[in-house]
């Protein structure tokens, strides 16, 4: 919503006539207003696309989900380039357990949105409950990459990665990092665990071996093998609301 309202009060500026061509791009949680001449001319909403930006985001606070499709469907016949409806008809689709509608329109907010981490870590969900883990993680990590102290995705980034590789030695690495932005109890307590999975692998290393003499050699004896390891803990999802709301029940 905050987003939204920044890009509203922007583009009611710039089409208000104010002599000035600003342009304006997304930097992390600001929209940046530019004047350079040398900047490639970025996508403005119309006052009639702002409008109905407005009114999905009403709708989608009710829950009504369905209205705020048609409203989004509206936007996107009217202007294709906006890559904040296309995230959001994502969700929508992506809410519904339709993971190829979906994919393709957070693909298509990818595009227009280059810099933003929502799409990304949208379309990580996406792919990983389709369980194409390997791709998920490369959407993960850009999310992770524009947004390095989001809890939610470098948990998300870290669970799929467990996933492709429960060997993966720079997970460890990561797990000390979501410990360090983490506040939620339920993923604590997983990364906490997962690293004491991880920590006696990487801090207790072997004996070194030497050669035992040939001179009353003891007896062989069969060494016991290790204990397996047990599987991991599922990680919770993201509660209601956090982060990315993709994850509230639809109400129609």
């Amino acid at each position: 919503m905050r987003r939204l309202l920044l890009i509203i009060g922007l583009a009611t500026t710039l089409l208000a006539g104010s002599g000035c061509r600003g342009l304006f791009h997304k930097h992390e949680e600001h929209i940046v207003v530019a004047t350079t001449p040398d900047e490639p001319l970025q996508y403005i909403p119309s006052a009639e696309a702002v409008e109905k930006l407005q009114k999905v985001e009403h709708q989608l606070a009710k829950g009504h989900w369905a209205k705020a499709e048609e409203l989004l469907n509206e936007i996107l016949a009217l202007e294709p380039q906006c890559g904040i409806a296309h995230n959001q008809l994502g969700v929508l689709y992506l809410r519904r357990c339709d993971l190829y509608r979906a994919a393709i329109e957070f693909d298509n907010a990818i595009s227009l949105l280059p810099s933003d981490p929502e799409p990304q870590y949208n379309l990580g969900m996406t792919l990983e409950r389709a369980m194409r883990y390997p791709q998920a993680v490369i959407h993960y990590e850009t999310a992770f990459s524009l947004s390095p102290t989001n809890p939610a995705i470098l948990g998300s980034l870290i669970r799929a990665r467990l996933i492709v590789d429960e060997a993966d030695p720079e997970v460890k690495f990561l797990l000390e990092d979501l410990l360090m932005i983490e506040t939620r109890p339920d993923w604590r307590a997983w990364a906490e665990e997962e690293l004491a999975l991880i920590q006696p692998l990487t801090h207790d290393p072997r004996p070194q071996l030497t050669a035992p003499s040939t001179k009353d050699a003891p007896k062989e004896t069969l060494l016991e093998p290790p204990p397996l390891r047990p599987p991991s803990a599922v990680p919770p999802p993201p509660a209601p609301g956090e982060i990315f709301p993709w994850a509230e029940p639809a109400k129609d």
